[in-house]
């Protein structure tokens, strides 16, 4: 289809006489855009830590520590400085007090999980609307989604799973999907008498999991093992298992779903005969609330973000809180309660048991 350039042109003009702001509006877009690639790029390699320690510093000083280039790593900072996001003095440069508010684990976890994490499904959107290709996980990076969620965790979810370990006195705790550790290890650090143990089918991520263990001095507390959960069961020794009194996943049974809702089931249905009796805390979020979207579409924009990307990135989609009871208790487990965490993201705590009390474990309320 051909379009007529000059029809455009004039319409164009038309609306941005008209209207005055929408012009700046449509460069702010890409401005974001920009902004978030160049945050990615340089907190990649290192410079989110070095700007946390170094209160002023030059290019030539970071070029050196952080082995960068030069051409891009200035090009980034000069771009970084006239957006407001850094100060200048003479050759030395510093976060202003807007990049210091931006320069947090949040923001950090947002452009980890969706600019690293789905930036490959995102440019490739193009290609698997012609139907040329078909998007999967060889177009999404699991480190940055799984970092991302780390860094995100720390805010709501970490307190949480701490408060409620406290609660149900829970000392020893298996993580599925631990990723590069950041989860077990933030919470070990604050529950003194935490023993743990991570699994992950990603046997590097497991690696780095090892080594960011024994830079807080962790070894000895946390256990790391490469492994992956599904509907055959958790292929670990029982010794390992034995001591466990609570399961955690965070954010993982969505992915199960890849295979359908039974997928789920008997992933569960498996994790119950292998640590029957145990606590389960999962989080999950579920999807936006369209009518409240008409109202207030600002008020659910990290549910809407989360609810797009993984239909196309062929992950289980975002459930409700009854699809997740109907879910565990087909698998013969007992859902005790849930909760609300992130209004906004719609992310939801989940506290349950690998059992119903026939055999497979006592329920509690």
């Amino acid at each position: 289809m051909t379009i007529d350039l000059l029809d455009e042109g004039r319409e164009a003009a038309t609306l941005l006489g008209t209207d005055r702001s929408l012009m700046p509006e449509i460069r702010e877009l890409v401005t974001h855009y920009f902004l978030c690639q160049a945050l990615l790029a340089l907190w990649d390699n290192g410079f989110y830590e070095y700007a946390k320690s170094h209160p002023r510093f030059t290019v030539d000083e970071v070029v050196a520590e952080l082995a960068v280039d030069r051409t891009v790593f200035e090009t980034c900072i000069v771009y970084l400085n006239a957006l407001g996001f850094l100060t200048r003095d003479g050759e030395h440069y510093g976060l202003s007090e807007r990049g210091r508010k931006y320069h947090n684990s949040y923001f950090r976890g947002l452009i980890d999980l969706y600019v690293g994490g789905y930036g490959g499904i995102l440019q490739n959107l193009n290609r698997a609307a012609r139907g040329e290709i078909q998007l999967s996980d060889l177009h999404r990076s699991t480190k940055h989604a799984a970092k991302g969620t780390e860094e995100i965790n720390c805010i709501s979810g970490i307190p949480k799973v701490l408060s409620v370990m406290q609660e149900i006195g829970a000392s020893r705790v298996l993580d599925l999907g631990c990723g590069t550790g950041g989860f077990l290890i933030q919470l070990a650090r604050q529950f003194d008498g935490l023993q743990a143990i991570g699994v992950d089918m990603d046997a590097d991520a497991v690696e780095m999991a090892r080594e960011h263990a024994r830079d807080f001095g962790l070894e000895n507390r946390i256990a790391w093992h490469v492994a992956e959960l599904g509907p055959d069961g958790l292929p670990l020794p029982a010794s390992i298992a034995d001591g466990v009194d609570v399961v955690t996943a965070m954010y993982i049974l969505h992915e199960m779903g890849r295979g359908g809702r039974q997928a789920i089931v008997e992933t569960l249905t498996s994790l119950r005969k292998t640590l029957p009796g145990r606590h389960f805390i999962f989080f999950e979020s579920e999807p936006p609330d369209v009518d409240g979207l008409a109202a207030d579409p600002a008020g659910q924009t990290g549910a809407l973000n989360y609810w797009f990307i993984h239909p196309l990135s062929l992950q289980g989609s975002p459930r409700w809180p009854d699809d997740w009871r109907g879910i565990v208790e087909d698998a013969g487990c007992t859902l005790i309660r849930h909760e609300l965490i992130s209004p906004n993201a719609r992310l939801r705590f989940y506290l349950g048991k690998l059992g119903n009390g026939n055999g497979n474990g006592a329920a509690h309320s």
